[in-house]
């Protein structure tokens, strides 16, 4: 294997998270809509709402995580010029 394969190797990996983190990015959104329309009311509806609402942020902070190690990973690789 050379250092060329694995950096194309690399790149492919790299777009499949980035692909994979897009998919998911919004995957929290519908119920979130949900209970931003007051679909569900009072003090338990709210709690969920703020649980909703950490879990997104959670997710998109991991999902971009993700992102940007591999992109960090890809970055550190050597390449043949």
């Amino acid at each position: 294997m050379t250092d060329d394969y694995a950096y194309r190797e690399a790149q492919r990996t790299v777009a499949r998270i980035q692909q994979l983190s897009d998919d998911c990015w919004h995957a929290l959104d519908a119920s979130r809509r949900a209970m931003d329309d007051d679909a569900w009311v009072g003090p338990v509806a709210r709690r969920f709402h703020d649980a909703v609402r950490a879990d997104e942020r959670e997710l998109r902070a991991q999902l971009a995580k993700a992102v940007q190690d591999a992109k960090a990973k890809l970055d550190s690789m050597p390449r043949k010029s």
